[in-house]
């Protein structure tokens, strides 16, 4: 899978973490365009009317956070698998 040589594996490791890297962008643009169409939503003086939408668009932030997050702290650096960015493997 993935091969002997360590040009191959570099460059396999490099298009993962680019990988990695227009994901976490595209999912951060994402999470920017909701949080400011909540904002707008809540400061609308109709906003209590719209609470179930809101809270659907609260979890899809969240939701978005937390896979942004977890992508930012892993790096793949070994044939393995990922580990933790920063780490000594």
């Amino acid at each position: 899978m993935w091969g002997n040589n360590p040009a191959e594996q570099q460059k396999r490791q490099r298009d993962i973490n680019a990988a990695r890297q227009k994901t976490i962008v595209s999912d951060t643009e994402k999470l920017l365009k909701l949080a400011a169409a909540l904002k707008a939503e809540t400061e609308s003086p109709d906003s209590a009317q719209n609470l179930p939408q809101q809270m659907s668009q609260w979890g899809q932030i969240e939701r978005l956070a937390r896979g942004i997050k977890e992508r930012m702290s892993y790096a793949a650096s070994s044939p393995s698998g990922y580990i933790p960015y920063g780490s000594n493997h």
